[in-house]
């Protein structure tokens, strides 16, 4: 995979606490579960995650040592958008290619294209800078609308991490005076039953370089 840097986090994760907590039926929001959000979420996404997607809007930089010939697809979908694309000359020099010099396909994934040629690269390594945005939206709404799946799997991929992370493992249940209780399976069955689920969610959306 060429070299990618992420330029721009997400600025909020894909579903928050309380409605995991919600879906998850507890009575109510455990501390960890914002930060297993955010695990579940990276173990998803990007350069490194199962899916090779990005869910909220994201700014990443791909650097190339040199432009391709044809067309250039861009990874990360799904596409919104090139910011700009810049070459390094000899001298080290940045400069900005101009956007009548080259075409953006859009669709699931974003696809470049020179008017003509592409200009020359320097000699030095990741001449080539493709700065693009990624992502199905802003906010937890717009990732759910269009992939909801994901988000489900987000959702058992907590109740999985909750699972096998408490204090006391062989708890089966606890009991919230006034409130209720909240009975649990232990953790291999809940890996047995669970991780077959979140894979059936996710296998749709998982892209193949």
């Amino acid at each position: 995979m060429p070299d990618l840097v992420l330029h721009t986090a997400p600025a909020v994760e894909p579903i928050e606490a309380d409605e995991v907590a919600k879906r998850l039926g507890l009575f109510e929001v455990d501390d960890r579960i914002g930060a297993f959000i955010t695990a579940a979420r990276q173990s998803l996404e990007g350069v490194r995650g199962s899916l090779e997607r990005a869910l909220i809007t994201q700014t990443w930089d791909l650097y190339l040592d040199e432009f391709p010939c044809g067309e250039l697809r861009l990874p990360f979908p799904p596409f919104q958008e090139v910011v700009e694309i810049t070459v390094t000359d000899d001298a080290g020099a940045e400069l900005p290619i101009p956007r009548s010099s080259y075409r953006v396909l859009k669709g699931e994934f974003g696809r470049v294209l020179p008017v003509g040629s592409w200009p020359r690269v320097g000699a030095i390594g990741q001449g080539v800078r493709i700065r693009f945005v990624a992502g199905y939206g802003d906010d937890g709404a717009a990732v759910e609308k269009a992939a909801a799946p994901i988000v489900q799997a987000l959702v058992l991929m907590v109740g999985r991490m909750l699972a096998v992370s408490r204090a006391d493992m062989a708890l089966r249940s606890r009991t919230v005076e006034g409130v209720g209780a909240t009975t649990w399976m232990n953790p291999d069955d809940v890996r047995k039953g669970i991780t077959a689920t979140e894979d059936a969610l996710l296998a749709p959306y998982r892209v193949y370089s």
